[in-house]
């Protein structure tokens, strides 16, 4: 597993996500935020169009 600072994703999302077939966790404050890989899209998920609604999502968690 390994968990990195949200600045540290920002700056090498390619790495991470590259990565995230492994266990990445991405933290953030107090609070963690998990990266995987599926073939399939889960339909539990909340899609965010613009940088701002995944802020806004984010900052709901």
């Amino acid at each position: 597993m390994l968990i990195v600072s949200t600045k540290e994703f920002r700056n090498n999302q390619r790495k991470y996500f590259d990565l995230a077939e492994k266990k990445v966790l991405v933290r953030r404050g107090k609070k963690y935020i998990n990266l995987f890989v599926t073939n399939e899209p889960d339909n539990n998920l909340t899609e965010c169009k613009t940088l701002d609604e995944l802020n806004n999502f984010l900052d709901s968690l």
